[in-house]
């Protein structure tokens, strides 16, 4: 699976919802994947400032970065995360996290710069 793949709505697969707030609230920001599924390969968000060839969706429609994500619900798969604190996957690293992260804490709070979600 291309981790870098574009992505499109007609046939994304829903991977991750993003929200502002911890405890799943606020505005929200769904992520699609074009190969389906999560497998053990994954997906990889290389630079969440611009998603650049992703689809996603954000409700309400505004002035919000993926960056600025407090909590998160994955879907199809993707039980296991890594967050990082700069993008291409560098910086600070969480290590694997799995399942739903109602709040993803320091010193990821806001400052989730790239992502790999994986089946786990």
């Amino acid at each position: 699976m291309d981790l870098e793949k574009a992505q499109s709505a007609a046939d994304g697969t829903l991977l991750v919802a993003f929200h502002a707030d911890a405890g799943f609230g606020g505005t929200s920001a769904l992520i699609k994947g074009k190969d389906g599924p999560c497998d053990t390969e994954g997906y990889g968000l290389r630079d969440m400032g611009t998603l650049e060839g992703w689809y996603y969706t954000v409700d309400p429609v505004g002035m919000w970065t993926l960056q600025n994500a407090s909590s998160y619900r994955v879907f199809n798969g993707c039980n296991e995360t890594i967050m990082f604190t700069a993008g291409n996957y560098g910086g600070v690293s969480s290590g694997s996290r799995f399942g739903d992260q109602s709040s993803v804490g320091d010193p990821f709070n806001d400052q989730i710069r790239s992502m790999l979600l994986k089946a786990g």
